[in-house]
């Protein structure tokens, strides 16, 4: 576990103190310098030119003084303002490596809509794959007519190409469902055994191909690719289907699952099928 604890800033506060005590020492002798020129110009005392000579050279070292309590005043300041902007970095640093601890294993991070995600961290980079897809156009939308409802042979497509970092699918092998001799199925009622599962398989750096809604209320299914989950999931326990992200077989897209009007899991007994639970096709080579 990473440790990043700094408490003590002792040097800025013993920097501060001894600066104080400076001016006060400066207006302490500011305060004897004024006691000298009132005697000084008693004239009783000091006539005459003498006094004025006196007088003036006190007022010299008067405003000596002066300037140099500005100048421990501005120093002062500095350290004090110093000391907060440590403080700040140290916080903001402990908070950066206290984020860090939550992706497990040797999985990466990426920022996607300014959220931070564990990704997985196999042969391909996930962000650059995820462009790859996009660009040329591995998904339904390419050609409605002949790709429309073919989502789980795009989805598998994605992922097994995730897998292996091959990049030159086109969006013809979704049809064909590109690696899916390599892919096994898994169902379960359970919502939390399920993510749980979903979780093991991120984390061992394998793309997941999910069920999700193909409508509003979740009535018929559509397939996705999950490729990694939001970095304050902590554990398995942790993961909830609005902290996966994924990449649409629809269109192509690398989205957040919590996106307004996004995707959701359903279950097979929802959508008609003869598997009741949630529904999964997973990498088991």
């Amino acid at each position: 576990m990473n440790e990043y604890n700094i408490t003590d800033y002792s040097m800025f506060q013993n920097a501060i103190t001894t600066t104080n005590n400076l001016v006060t020492s400066y207006n302490d002798s500011n305060t004897i310098i004024e006691e000298c020129k009132k005697i000084i110009s008693d004239s009783s005392i000091f006539l005459g030119p003498v006094a004025e000579v006196c007088i003036e050279c006190i007022n010299k070292l008067t405003t000596s003084s002066n300037e140099t309590i500005e100048v421990l005043n501005a120093i002062n300041k500095y350290l004090t303002e110093a000391e907060e902007l440590y403080k700040k970095g140290d916080a903001d640093a402990s908070s950066l490596i206290g984020q860090t601890t939550n992706t497990p294993g040797n999985m990466t991070t990426g920022v996607v809509e300014g959220t931070t995600y564990n990704l997985i961290n196999g042969k391909a980079d996930t962000l650059e794959y995820a462009r790859h897809i996009l660009k040329d156009k591995v998904a339904e939308t390419k050609n409605v007519d002949k790709y429309s409802g073919n989502c789980l042979g795009f989805a598998v497509t994605h992922a097994w190409g995730m897998y292996t970092n091959n990049k030159s699918y086109t969006a013809e092998d979704g049809l064909h469902y590109r690696g899916g001799s390599h892919f096994e199925k898994y169902s379960n009622d359970n919502k939390e055994e399920f993510l749980a599962k979903v979780y093991q398989e991120l984390v061992n750096n394998k793309p997941v191909v999910i069920q999700v809604n193909g409508n509003r209320n979740g009535t018929s299914r559509h397939f996705v690719t999950a490729v990694g989950f939001k970095n304050t999931v902590k554990s398995a326990s942790d993961l909830k289907e609005s902290d996966l992200l994924i990449i649409d077989s629809y269109d192509g897209k690398l989205e957040t699952m919590d996106k307004s009007g996004s995707r959701f899991l359903t279950t097979g007994a929802k959508c008609g099928k003869k598997y009741s639970g949630y529904h999964m096709r997973y990498i088991a080579s």
